[in-house]
């Protein structure tokens, strides 16, 4: 029977992401730590730096409205998101991991992977979590 591959959200910094053995890292930020090595970047799913994380940075921008900006252009490049998730489900699967999607911001904190994990839930019927300690897989 074939192992279930599990998406999960976290952070550059998570000390949680020490089994890299099992898990594909996938980068979702438009940056990344320079001595932090992931396995893919998926830039269908990058948010916009102009129209969503400067006015965010500077406060011209809440995280409501954030939120709404960001699920939209998701929504709008469905199909190139879907067919591109569709590879990297199949690499992991091919690996034998699960998938780890990265950003910068600690759990807890606004981060756009929450808003990617709750539209690959609504709009694709996937199950995404935040990667914790409670979660201890390995």
């Amino acid at each position: 029977m074939e192992r279930k591959t599990n998406i999960f959200t976290s952070y550059y910094g998570g000390h949680i992401l020490h089994n890299r053995g099992k898990q594909l890292l996938v980068s979702v930020s438009n940056g990344k730590p320079a001595a932090f090595i992931t396995d893919l970047r998926w830039d269908q799913v990058l948010p916009d730096w102009d129209m969503l994380v400067k006015p965010y940075k500077e406060g011209r921008l809440d995280a409501e409205g954030y939120y709404a900006l960001y699920y939209r252009s998701l929504t709008s490049n469905r199909e190139a998101i879907k067919a591109t998730l569709d590879k990297i489900l199949s690499i992991a699967r091919e690996r034998n991991k699960d998938v780890v999607l990265l950003c910068f911001e600690r759990p807890g904190a606004f981060c756009h992977r929450h808003v990617l994990a709750d539209w690959l839930g609504n709009e694709l019927g996937l199950d995404v979590k935040e990667l914790g300690e409670e979660q201890k897989l390995f």
